[in-house]
This record gives C-alpha cells, structure tokens and sequence, in this order.
C-alpha cells in the first residue's frame, strides 16, 4: 500500500514539474511573438528568451502568415 502511495506521489510531482516546463515554455513563445511583432531582431529575441533561432524563425514565419 505505502509503495502504491509512493509511486503516486512521485507521479503527481512529475505532472506537475511537467506542467510548469509547459507553461514556461509558452510563456516564452508569447514574449518571443512580442518582441518579432515590435521589430526586435531574431537573435536578439533568442538571447532575450533563451529559445533557439530556429523557434524564432518558424514563430517569425508563422506572424507574416497571418
């Protein structure tokens, strides 16, 4: 019973741990979005958020699709 308890802690701790990477993650795609949209350069945004050039490329791509 205490092991099953155990593993279902440890499974709660890794969704969450999970879910806040996620929402990190988003948040930093919303302020890379931000930055391209007031003209920043798309190293400058990588840097800024700590996001690869590529990321910046596609979201970059994405916004002149709209």
């Amino acid at each position: 019973m205490k092991k099953k308890l155990l593993q279902l802690y440890e499974g709660e701790k890794k969704g969450i741990e999970k879910g806040r990477q996620e929402g990190i993650l988003i948040g930093k795609t919303e302020v890379a979005k931000k930055s391209l949209k007031m003209g920043m350069k798309v190293e400058d945004v990588a840097q800024a958020t700590d996001l690869e050039v590529g990321l910046i490329d596609k979201l970059k791509e994405e916004r002149g699709k709209i």
